[in-house]
């Protein structure tokens, strides 16, 4: 208890200015006295062929969408075992090695903290990013996680989705300047930096931030944009649940606070997701188990057809190379 208080001490002596050491000394004081328990559940623990991870997906989102698209599978409700992404692979992946693992991902969180735990970690932040909307766009995970399913047929897959987390897909820097509060859109132009130290950007001393620019944005513009994502992720998601063999589940690593109370017994809200904040925005995600059983076959064949053109296309390139290696050696 002393070092987490000392370590939570030279954190605030750290910080740029006194209102971010409030923040600090708020959030952190928070973890200490209210979220001292996790009984959150590691998805490892459980069957699965394939996991298909929705970034900051919050369970009751999930749920009405679910019903809505009248997707398969049997849902659930499922304790998080983190609230942050870096806290869910550290708590998740505690092991070495996991060899029969590939891990798709549009984060570079999974590089930088699990780099050697995998048999291979497919990178599409790294070739696959949108400069556009900042960030990796769905159909681009699932064509990766088709080519993954064909290269890697006898391992298991975790595709980690970075939707329905901010950035919000279709809305452009001047959909952003609109949504600003209105105190501030006068101060905006579009290529100059903001000021988010002003004290007028701050809601109340209330209100609790994970990232400075929630302090900025209508949290209506916010709540829209995160269904938006969801909404546009699903369709990917259902085509992976048709064609992924075995069972597949569809899941979250935490979710997302839109100024949720942090309890009910206290006047302070949060906003975004950060480190142990255990609330149930944050801890409560979808656990939708799709068996094998429930699959459409007419997609699997759709994969072996894709399979089957592979190989002769293979086969074709392959055949250019040999007749250019011996045209070479003829010449000399």
């Amino acid at each position: 208890m002393i070092s987490k208080i000392i370590h939570i001490i030279k954190k605030i002596k750290a910080a740029d200015n006194p209102f971010d050491s409030y923040y600090i000394f708020l959030r952190k004081i928070i973890n200490l006295i209210l979220y001292r328990n996790n009984k959150g559940s590691n998805f490892l623990d459980k069957e699965w062929d394939n996991l298909i991870i929705l970034d900051g997906c919050r369970y009751d989102f999930f749920k009405i969408l679910h019903l809505k698209r009248k997707v398969k599978g049997t849902l659930h409700k499922m304790l998080s075992i983190g609230t942050h992404t870096i806290e869910f692979l550290l708590k998740s992946f505690r092991k070495k090695k996991y060899d029969d693992i590939v891990y798709l991902t549009s984060t570079p969180y999974v590089d930088m903290y699990c780099k050697t735990k995998f048999h291979k970690i497919i990178s599409v932040w790294k070739n696959g990013w949108d400069p556009q909307y900042f960030t990796v766009l769905p159909e681009t995970m699932y064509y990766y996680a088709i080519e993954s399913l064909i290269n890697y047929p006898n391992k298991r897959l975790i595709i980690h989705f970075m939707q329905p987390h901010f950035p919000y897909i279709g809305y452009s820097r001047d959909d952003l300047k609109e949504n600003f509060k209105e105190n501030i859109k006068k101060k905006i132009q579009i290529n100059n930096p903001i000021d988010f130290y002003n004290t007028n950007f701050k809601k109340s001393p209330f209100s609790i931030y994970a990232i400075r620019l929630f302090r900025l944005l209508k949290n209506d513009f916010q709540i829209k944009g995160y269904i938006k994502n969801l909404k546009l992720v699903m369709p990917f998601v259902e085509r992976l649940i048709e064609i992924l063999p075995g069972t597949t589940i569809v899941t979250a690593d935490h979710g997302e606070a839109f100024g949720d109370k942090i309890h009910t017994l206290l006047p302070i809200k949060f906003y975004g997701h950060d480190f142990n904040i255990r609330i149930p925005p944050l801890v409560n995600i979808p656990w939708l188990l799709i068996k094998s059983e429930e699959k459409d076959v007419k997609a699997k064949n759709e994969l072996i057809k894709i399979k089957v053109e592979r190989g002769k296309l293979n086969k074709a390139i392959n055949k250019l190379l040999i007749k250019d290696k011996s045209q070479k050696r003829s010449k000399n």
